[in-house]
């Protein structure tokens, strides 16, 4: 029907389905069962990840098991700045990164190319920490027409020179925001 939709990757056998089907109740389902369908033809094991508690019993009614990985972290900015942030711990960190001489800036995309390229070497650095590599599917990957068009929050020491970076996307939810990119040159702990 073309009225719902399953977001995938396959990778090692494994067809890996982002999220719920999108589409009405009826048209996801149709998109489920014509995704498992397409599995067993293939050959590969289905999985989703990230799914929601309300699709939960249409994938047992087809034989699937859950299993609880984990859970978003969302902050409450508001609490957060209220409370832990005026904390003991918080205002000895803030103290410090101020003595230091580092400061957080904001900019507003579209970033411009000698930016980015400050952020292309910290993702650089990045990278060559052991255990760092590129994530993607559910975690975005370094490029710059990716980056250029998202907020960025650039740590600068008092050289001015950026050492980290974090780029924010919008949320599907009024009012909240995700941030996908955080990355730091490899001599800064």
């Amino acid at each position: 029907s073309r009225q719902g939709v399953i977001a995938y990757g396959v990778s090692a056998g494994c067809a890996v389905a982002l999220g719920n089907p999108i589409g009405d109740p009826v048209a996801a389902e149709g998109a489920l069962d014509a995704f498992l369908s397409l599995c067993t033809d293939n050959g590969w094991l289905p999985a989703f990840h990230q799914v929601t508690p309300d699709m939960l019993s249409a994938y047992r009614a087809r034989g699937l098991q859950s299993l609880k990985v984990g859970e978003e972290a969302s902050v409450d900015l508001d609490r957060f700045a209220s409370q832990t942030a005026t904390g003991k711990w918080f205002r000895y960190l803030r103290r410090r990164f101020e003595r230091e001489g580092y400061v957080l800036e904001r900019t507003e995309p579209p970033l411009a190319p000698q930016l980015l390229g400050e952020l292309e070497t910290i993702s650089d650095g990045w990278l060559t920490i052991p255990g760092r590599r590129e994530r993607g599917f559910t975690l975005g990957q370094w490029s710059r027409e990716y980056l250029r068009t998202s907020p960025v929050y650039v740590v600068r020491g008092s050289d001015g020179l950026a050492t980290a970076f974090a780029n924010v996307i919008p949320s599907y939810r009024p009012g909240e925001a995700t941030v996908d990119l955080m990355r730091h040159r490899p001599e800064v702990v």
